[in-house]
């Protein structure tokens, strides 16, 4: 994956998914700009207590995002075709 790709990602949007700890995967989708260390919230995902009766807490995912010093002006055909890849 390209700088260009991953800065279009953190301005436009991006879906991914993670692998947790027992093994399952969670979707994980941004639509619009993602801020530098924005936090993610599921709810019921996070890791419960061994034996606990209660229902599982939230799992929170910090996004670490580095955006570039300055940007070199990318081609609106480029950006326009991200935009149609991530609908």
């Amino acid at each position: 994956m390209g700088d260009d790709e991953l800065m279009m990602q953190a301005l436009l949007g991006f879906e991914r998914t993670m692998t947790h700890l027992d093994g399952r995967t969670i979707p994980l989708s941004r639509k619009g700009t993602t801020q530098p260390n924005e936090v993610e919230v599921i709810e019921g995902e996070g890791v419960s207590l061994p034996f606990s009766l209660s229902a599982p807490p939230a799992l929170s995912i910090r996004i670490i995002v580095s955006f570039f010093r300055s940007i070199c002006r990318l081609p609106s055909h480029q950006i326009n075709g991200y935009k149609a890849m991530t609908g």
